[in-house]
């Protein structure tokens, strides 16, 4: 690669709600994002005491996963949703990532990928069954 090939100009963010997707998901976005740039941020948010996130813990260490802990305080809170917010945010502005990954089934996050798009940033959503 060449220092005018885009792919290295792509700084990629791949963050992942593990609250709704299965660890098995992750890999091929994972993937699909190293095609396409250079991942400088591999996040997955969810609230990690819950036991149906216990087969994450092979997943995060096998990929590189930094795992973040939202701590809902009721049934249905949202705390998850708002730590993805920050994790994009974030990867944005401190790490200068100009595309990020949402690897999630959760609907919820429109507004974050209009505000996104509206900088500027490329933004791929990605559900079980593909990437957009």
């Amino acid at each position: 690669m060449t220092a005018h090939d885009p792919k290295l100009q792509r700084r990629i963010a791949v963050i992942v709600d593990a609250e709704n997707m299965p660890a098995e998901r992750v890999r091929h976005a994972l993937q699909s994002a190293a095609a396409k740039g250079q991942i400088v941020a591999r996040t997955a948010v969810a609230d990690w005491r819950k036991p149906a996130r216990k087969n994450w813990d092979a997943t995060a260490t096998d990929l590189g996963l930094k795992l973040v802990h939202s701590f809902p305080k009721n049934s249905g809170d949202s705390r998850s949703d708002l730590a993805i917010f920050a994790e994009a945010l974030d990867a944005v502005h401190w790490l200068a990532a100009n595309v990020i990954y949402l690897v999630s089934e959760d609907s919820d996050f429109d507004i974050l990928i209009r505000m996104l798009r509206a900088r500027d940033v490329e933004v791929h959503r990605v559900t079980k069954d593909k990437i957009a």
